[in-house]
């Protein structure tokens, strides 16, 4: 378990990020801070994802990951938002949805959702913070994060999470 500071940290630098005014950030910058956020969680608690790199559940992880894909894309159907400019090329899209897929699963699911309290009121504050880094989708993401802290919470693993938000993200670009 990380110390409370570093877990208030990340929080104070999220919601700072969501008050931001302006568009979208490059691609470029967004690739680097998803990774700088990945990197500070595995400083902050290594035990975050040593269970993704293993083979156990694999194919149940898929499947569900699926599954979950098809889920949210009801939801993308439900709540339309604005095209991303900045994701206009094909290249684009697949590295930030592929770096998006890991990087947020493991920061929101798998450290913040262990860090931020009661089981249930880490679910739905760590959906809070995923909806508000998301202008423009907002509700959809808070949406989007709940089902997969969720997901994470009853399966004990932010894996099938990880797969379904990749496998989202990557076919709502290309739809």
């Amino acid at each position: 378990m990380a110390p409370r500071w570093r877990t208030a940290l990340l929080v104070a630098f999220l919601a700072g990020a969501a008050l931001l005014p302006g568009g979208p950030p490059s691609l470029w910058a967004t690739l680097i801070v998803q990774w700088l956020l990945f990197l500070y969680v595995l400083w902050a608690d290594r035990s975050v994802v040593p269970g993704l790199l293993t083979r156990e559940h694999l194919p149940r992880d898929l499947l569900i990951g699926m599954a979950g894909c098809a889920v949210l894309q009801l939801f993308d159907r439900l709540f339309p938002h604005a095209a991303n400019p900045l994701l206009a090329s094909r290249l684009g899209w697949i590295a930030v949805s592929i770096s998006a897929g890991i990087c947020e699963e493991v920061v929101f699911r798998g450290y913040l959702q262990t860090h931020l309290g009661p089981r249930w009121i880490a679910v739905g504050a760590q959906a809070l913070l995923f909806g508000a880094i998301h202008p423009g989708a907002r509700l959809e993401a808070f949406a989007f994060g709940l089902l997969l802290g969720i997901l994470a919470d009853r399966l004990r693993s932010i894996r099938p999470g990880l797969f379904a938000h990749v496998l989202t993200d990557l076919v709502s670009g290309m739809l």
